[in-house]
């Protein structure tokens, strides 16, 4: 619960959170990223290649990678990365092995099939990259590469010998892509485990759609998908997840009685207030890892770049993609 002293969020606020927070601002990044790639591969043949697939892909070791590595590198349950990697040994881009030194254990290691994937991905990669040179300046994305890596050496973060390294044109293995995920990856946990320990273990990510963009003044379903950029059907699931365990209400509009619109319930104010706190958290942590000059570098860079490639912030999913 909120303290009398701990003053309560507005719309300016919320507004001006929502657009400068460092996390929203990677999502938008790494979700272009992520969109010019699986575009690229679909035209190559790769089209059975989902988002998903690369908490496998981008953290699988050249020499192959324990499920349970995979697993914690990509932070999600050891069930569901085996299901991914399932996916994957079906649709022939991976398999599985014994371990040289137990044979035991099983490495998921790349099949011929992933091996044409890993070329190919080299060559896509590589593209992208010269594109946001083009529209933002080779020296920019160079700069902004260099701000992240700092940030993540200076937290100590664990960088995977992935095999889809290097890329034509980079002497490092971890270029704008990489660098967007692992970044990414942390400032998600960070802020999932803050909002539980504060009491919001029930939120998901499919709810960000409404939760980035809903205004303390309400707004219908139809103005939240727009937003969103996702579905109505898509966006009434997930009002629907969220009014049951509190944070939103739906009622008729004050001036006209015949509109449903979708408000913040007082749960839903209490969780915009934790959720600016830990987003003031995890700033703290991250100035402690690096200063506040190479943070406010690293902030100032990415404003730049996304500003230069016209992406919205917090993230809009381009041509309805469903969230």
């Amino acid at each position: 619960m909120p303290t009398s002293s701990r003053p309560t969020v507005d719309q300016v606020q919320l507004t001006r959170a929502r657009q400068n927070n460092l996390g929203h601002q990677l999502v938008a990044l790494a979700a272009d990223f992520e969109r010019r790639t699986l575009a690229a591969y679909a035209h190559l043949g790769f089209g059975d290649i989902r988002p998903a697939h690369g908490a496998v892909l981008r953290n699988l070791d050249q020499a192959g990678t324990r499920i349970t590595i995979l697993s914690r590198r990509a932070g999600v349950t050891h069930r569901a990365i085996a299901k991914l990697v399932d996916e994957l040994e079906i649709l022939g881009y991976v398999g599985r092995r014994p371990a040289r030194e137990d044979g035991r254990v099983s490495l998921v290691c790349l099949t011929d099939r992933g091996r044409q994937l890993l070329s190919s991905s080299r060559t896509i990669i590589g593209d992208i990259l010269k594109d946001y040179c083009k529209s933002c300046g080779a020296g920019r994305i160079e700069q902004l590469e260099h701000a992240m890596l700092r940030l993540i050496q200076g937290l100590e973060l664990e960088l995977p010998d992935t095999a889809l390294q290097p890329v034509p044109g980079y002497t490092s293995a971890w270029h704008l892509g990489r660098l967007l995920a692992v970044l990414g990856k942390d400032y998600a946990d960070r802020c999932g485990s803050l909002m539980h320990e504060r009491g919001h273990s029930g939120i998901q990510t499919g709810h960000t759609a409404v939760l980035s963009h809903l205004s303390f003044g309400g707004m219908t379903q139809t103005e939240l998908a727009d937003h969103a950029g996702i579905t109505r059907q898509a966006i009434g699931k997930q009002v629907k997840s969220l009014r049951r365990l509190g944070y939103v209400e739906v009622r008729n509009d004050s001036r006209d009685g015949r509109v449903r619109r979708v408000y913040f319930s007082p749960q839903g104010h209490r969780f915009l207030e934790d959720l600016l706190d830990s987003f003031a958290d995890i700033e703290t942590d991250y100035r402690e890892a690096v200063g506040a000059r190479q943070l406010g570098r690293l902030q100032r860079e990415l404003q730049t770049v996304l500003d230069a490639l016209n992406l919205q912030v917090p993230l809009r999913q381009p041509n309805g993609e469903k969230g």
